[in-house]
């Protein structure tokens, strides 16, 4: 267990590498980074369509047929309903408190004037992009081109910063958004083994896509049956990569680091559990696993950070 788990951070450090890598080429590159704008634009497009897809898809015909035909017990279709609008609601929400989230981590932008504080800490440093001292741990996104409050990285998918101000909310979209697509496949699961084949059978070949498109191109498979089998998948990819998100940013939250902390080994601003958890989440941070909750501020404001050279453990 403790090797795969080195494993692990090993891969996700070599690939939080490249990510920084890319960042630094970015200025270089006009076309790199009109690239990477068209992406963000893409990844914002792709999460309103798979939200929107999923959440119809589920509440109308995949939770219906569940509870109805596959297990007859249509009294309990409030229930599956209940627990889909539950999903959406909470993953609607912590999405725009991510963009909102993004907006209050700005620190400063190339745009503003050069600021020259007296109260200017020691541990500030200069952001030569901005020509502004900034707070540690605030760093400079070539997209977005602003200094972000304790920036982790740039997601494409919302089309802003992770940093102080909206990190709890992208934990608890991604983990909301991991626990729905579990749920969601379960439904479509059934609904395709009633309408198509069953999935752990001797006909599984059959959901693999290139079998399923041809098998729609000969007449033997309704389009509609075609459309839930890429569904299918769209749900599997999304569900691992909300998973991966939570994995990540959990292990960065628990030990006290960002993205870019974590690959260059600094490990100066950790403490304990319940002070980084309190740092993301504020006092009463379980209750952000239930719901949003904006109202209980983190005890921080993202500009001061006491440092310790003690390695955590």
């Amino acid at each position: 267990m403790q090797a795969m788990v080195s494993k692990y951070m090993r891969m996700l450090q070599g690939v939080l590498t490249t990510t920084q890598a890319i960042d630094n080429s970015i200025q270089r590159n006009k076309e790199v980074y009109n690239f990477l704008c068209l992406l963000n634009y893409g990844g914002m497009f792709y999460v309103l369509f798979i939200t929107s897809v999923v959440m119809l898809t589920s509440y109308f015909v995949t939770i219906p047929f569940y509870y109805t035909i596959a297990s007859e017990a249509p009294e309990s279709l409030w229930q599956g309903r209940l627990l889909a609008l539950y999903f959406y609601i909470n993953i609607v929400l912590n999405y725009i408190l991510i963009l909102y989230g993004g907006v209050q981590s700005i620190y400063c932008s190339r745009n503003d004037l050069p600021m020259f504080d007296v109260s200017t800490h020691e541990d500030w440093t200069k952001c030569d992009r901005c020509d502004r001292f900034v707070p540690p741990r605030t760093r400079h996104c070539s997209i977005c081109d602003r200094c972000i409050l304790k920036r982790d990285h740039h997601c494409f998918f919302t089309g802003c910063c992770v940093g102080f101000y909206n990190q709890r909310y992208f934990i608890m979209y991604n983990l909301h958004g991991a626990l729905s697509c579990f749920a969601a496949l379960c439904y479509l699961k059934s609904y395709l083994g009633s309408h198509y084949v069953e999935l752990f059978s001797e006909e599984f070949f059959k959901y693999t896509l290139p079998y399923a498109l041809v098998a729609w191109i000969l007449g033997y498979v309704a389009f509609q049956i075609f459309l839930m089998v890429i569904l299918f998948y769209l749900i599997l990819m999304t569900g691992i990569m909300c998973a991966y998100f939570v994995i990540w940013q959990g292990n960065l939250m628990i030990s006290g680091q960002t993205s870019y902390e974590f690959v260059k080994g600094n490990k100066y601003y950790q403490s304990n559990i319940s002070e980084h958890l309190r740092s993301v989440f504020g006092r009463y941070w379980a209750l952000n696993i239930l719901f949003p909750m904006p109202q209980f501020k983190q005890e921080n404001d993202g500009t001061t950070w006491s440092s310790s050279s003690t390695k955590f453990l």
